[in-house]
């Protein structure tokens, strides 16, 4: 026991993560992290990364890499000698042992940095600032591990693109999350939530991201602060190659007689290229744009989208359908593309939203007539560009007279190519002035770092909640010694132990007065109050925390399982979080196993859309005393998971329950757990099915909030369960979507119906047992009951259902939530057969639905 109490349990060696560091110093004025590339990118957060590296001035800068970029490292490091460059691994291992349940490459770089960081000011390198990218939640360990104490920094979170931005962007639901996509948004919202300073680099952009999170995550960033700082420009362009000027010029692609316009960016629906398309193609319908005129060009890779397998094809349809000519290059070379959209007479950059495109950047040194969307940043970071216009991006009139523009310069130029000379002169020097004044900026924050200490709390510090460790044990006191061992030296005094014996029964009388005379005996230095209870009947480990937690006196209650070991300082930091953090009401720390294991495993936050099909905890949870009462575990011992259903019962009803990123459990695996678990597996999609019903009609009791995208994979991800689940014992809502998108493929539901995969606009979400998305493919599986709850987002075809379910006679009945209206109009509207309650958000007072539903389905 004393070598795994031993064992380090915040930092392993740094060769276990750390892979190759480059003018490494002693301190540092600023840290920044770029999981992409800086030296092999040019555009996104790399560019930004390397652009903002460049203006460090005399700061002295740290960059924390994913990419292994070697040469260019050295090379950049010594042209820069304030710039240091450590490379971290994208694997998880904590010693040689792997960490579980960390996530993709993004989550685990994230909690490598925060494990270097960690390394750092523990070996006296001092720095103050730290900024992190939001994409996948870049920052989110390294924030946390600051929230528990266990670092000291001032933290940034730069808008850039997060997740969930782009997911609403590329007009996806939130019902086409995967698991991962969950984890992944979860990761980027609690960065964003608990950094010190959002940093943006124009008002769209912050306002956009804002606006995503209360729409799309009922989360409010609003309150936040924020500090504006420009996106640094490059001063000098890349150069022409020998030779691309005279391939261009060969190759032909670009013809005398049409007017050359570039669309730049990734064929993806957010960057607005088929509404694009679609505008032009209209406006030759109109007679406004001739099509003999004009020739598209379009930079950037192809991608698909929900039932769409290229963009690209979806483009060259509606353009070849409207005769304009178009030509695709794919993605090209930086090098190859800065001197090939010199050869346009314009550019358009359509997006239905960007934020900072280093593509419009770099173009705007050219005297090229350019059109942004003002949907984002464009519009005001060109604003001091008059060859820039902006533009709706479904504004017609505004296209066919950029169009017209374009053609009158393009004669202009020919006719005068000393004024084309003259015109690019004046780009350049605008364009110097303006990169020299963002450039400056950034510098100057930067600078800034020099001057600020970060003043935090470490764990310790703060010390208000007394704690109570609850060990419940069946007919095992061999483990139960070390178990309170492994506890009674980390509390303080008025703390208690409470030991609760799950009626071990009268053949272990001997073992028990045995053990309360070694309870009496162990060494309690701050004299904590030790108590012994029994059980009146064998009613399993749930019960057995509730009856402890009842008993205790404390603030706060920790539980520990009698075979397993709470880690050394494990109190300290779940009381300090709780300590600290008043809005949290739960939380934990990784888990280590030993015995015949040897890993770790890192829980998550409590996620409402994802608890039902994951566990987020172990059960070595610390969760406020009042908390516990209100929740408590089922007494119903019948079924496995009963931590997990404890999780579901928490965070359904909309506790906080939180992740320390510090090791505070050792779970220990027996011999033989193995083919234990091989034969419980026979059970576990029924005892899933059993613990989602016991939750839900707990959270039911509560009354609880839940958003639309859960209701939407309640179904989807727990058809596979050995027990189909049906109405009333608990709300099932099956389908694809809240939104206008387009289906994609088949999905089996409860395996008993398969969707025909046709192209569907309006998508309904229903429940019990069938799924319709048009009175087309309205069909009952053979044992449904003829009853079924519709959800559908704007009530199209409302009249078609209604027609429908009547011609199947008063037995067949239809309830549907129409999200025209809002809740607080809630009312209910009869149509023969039919009931239709309208309800307008995306998110549902289930108390109040389940009611209706209930008595409705009766």
């Amino acid at each position: 026991m004393q070598s795994l109490l031993a064992a380090q349990t915040e930092i392993s060696s740094l060769s276990d993560f750390v892979i190759q560091e480059f003018n490494i110093k002693a301190n540092y004025d600023y840290v920044i992290t770029c999981f992409e590339p800086i030296g092999k990118v040019h555009g996104g957060i790399g560019t930004y990364t390397r652009l903002l590296l460049e203006n460090a001035g005399r700061s002295k800068v740290l960059l924390i890499s994913a990419s292994m970029e070697a040469d260019f490292f050295e090379d950049f490091t010594a042209r820069y000698d304030n710039v240091s460059v450590a490379v971290l691994s994208r694997a998880t291992l904590h010693g040689q042992n792997p960490i579980n349940f960390i996530g993709d490459d993004y989550n685990k770089f994230s909690f490598n940095i925060m494990r270097y960081l960690i390394a750092l000011q523990a070996g006296g390198t001092e720095f103050s600032r730290v900024e992190f990218p939001d994409y996948g939640g870049e920052g989110y360990f390294s924030i946390r591990a600051k929230k528990a104490g266990t670092i000291a920094f001032t933290s940034y979170v730069r808008l850039h693109s997060p997740h969930f931005m782009l997911f609403g962007d590329n007009r996806k639901s939130l019902l086409d999350y995967q698991d991962y996509h969950i984890e992944m948004v979860s990761y980027e919202v609690k960065a964003l939530e608990e950094t010190d300073t959002i940093l943006f680099g124009n008002d769209a952009m912050l306002q956009h991201v804002i606006g995503a999170a209360q729409s799309e995550l009922n989360v409010d960033l609003s309150h936040k602060e924020t500090l504006k700082l420009p996106h640094p420009w490059p001063e000098s362009h890349i150069k022409p190659s020998s030779g691309i000027t005279t391939i261009i010029a060969n190759g032909r692609p670009f013809q005398k007689d049409r007017l050359n316009i570039g669309v730049i960016g990734r064929l993806e629906t957010r960057k607005g290229s088929v509404k694009l398309a679609k505008t032009l193609g209209e406006a030759v319908k109109q007679g406004r744009i001739d099509p003999k005129i004009i020739k598209l060009h379009f930079f950037g890779a192809d991608t698909e989208a929900p039932g769409v397998p290229s963009i690209q094809a979806v483009i060259a349809d509606i353009l070849s359908a409207s005769g304009i000519e178009a030509k695709f290059w794919g993605r090209l070379p930086q090098v190859v593309l800065a001197e090939t959209i010199k050869a346009c007479d314009a550019a358009i950059y359509p997006s239905l939203f960007e934020n900072y495109p280093n593509a419009l950047i770099e173009v705007l040194h050219l005297p090229l007539s350019i059109l942004v969307s003002k949907s984002g940043g464009m519009e005001e970071i060109s604003k001091s560009f008059a060859n820039v216009k902006s533009y709706e991006i479904d504004d017609i009139e505004a296209l066919v007279a950029f169009v017209s523009y374009v053609e009158i310069e393009k004669s202009n130029h020919v006719a005068d190519r000393q004024r084309l000379v003259s015109q690019s002169a004046d780009s350049q020097d605008l364009y110097r002035k303006v990169a020299m004044q963002f450039n400056s900026e950034v510098t100057k924050f930067l600078a800034a770092a020099n001057n600020e200490t970060a003043n935090e709390f470490s764990v310790g510090q703060v010390r208000a909640g007394s704690c109570g460790i609850v060990i419940p044990h069946y007919k095992d006191f061999k483990h139960l010694r070390l178990a309170i061992l492994s506890v009674v030296g980390q509390l303080a005094s008025g703390d208690e132990i409470i030991v609760v014996d799950d009626c071990s029964g009268e053949d272990f009388v001997r073992e028990e007065d045995e053990f309360k005379a070694w309870l009496d005996s162990v060494h309690n230095p701050s004299k904590v109050e030790l108590k012994y209870l029994k059980s009146q009947y064998n009613g399993g480990p749930g019960a057995a925390r509730n009856l402890g937690g009842k008993a205790s006196t404390s603030d706060y209650l920790i539980f520990l399982d009698c075979d397993d070991l709470l880690a050394p300082g494990a109190v300290p930091k779940l009381r300090s979080y709780l300590d600290y953090n008043a809005n949290v009401d739960a939380a934990t720390g990784l888990m280590k196993t030993f015995g015949v294991e040897n890993h770790y495993w890192c829980p998550k936050d409590g996620i409402k859309d994802l608890i039902l099909f994951k566990n987020v905890s172990h059960c070595g949870i610390v969760i406020r005393r009042e908390t516990f009462l209100s929740t408590l575990y089922s007494n119903d011992r019948q079924f496995h998971y009963e931590d997990w259903e404890f999780m579901m019962r928490l965070i359904l009803t909309g506790r906080k329950f939180e992740m320390i990123p510090s090791v505070t459990y050792f779970y220990r695996v027996l011999a033989g757990s193995h083919s234990r678990n091989r034969a419980n597996s026979e059970f576990a999609g029924h005892s899933q099915a059993t613990i989602i019903k016991s939750s839900l009609t707990f959270a039911y009791s509560k009354g609880f909030s839940v958003s639309a995208s859960l209701l939407g994979r309640m179904v989807l991800q727990t058809s596979h369960l050995h027990a189909p689940i049906r109405h009333p014992d608990s709300f099932y809502v099956s389908g694809n979507s809240v939104e206008r998108v387009t289906y994609r493929g088949a999905r089996p539901f409860d395996g008993q119906y398969a969707i025909d995969a046709t192209v569907v606009e309006e998508q309904a979400l229903v429940v019990s047992g069938w799924l319709s998305t048009s009175t087309e493919n309205v069909k009952f599986s053979a044992n449904h009951d003829g009853k079924a709850i519709f959800l559908d987002h704007t009530a199209v075809g409302r009249e078609d259902v209604v027609a429908y379910m009547a011609q199947l006679g008063s037995s067949r009945k239809a309830y549907g939530f129409d999200l025209s209206v809002p809740i607080n109009q809630l009312n209910l509207v009869e149509a023969g057969s039919t009931i239709f309650v309208h309800d307008g958000d995306v998110v549902f007072e289930l108390a109040r639905l389940d009611t209706l539903v209930e008595s409705a389905l009766n």
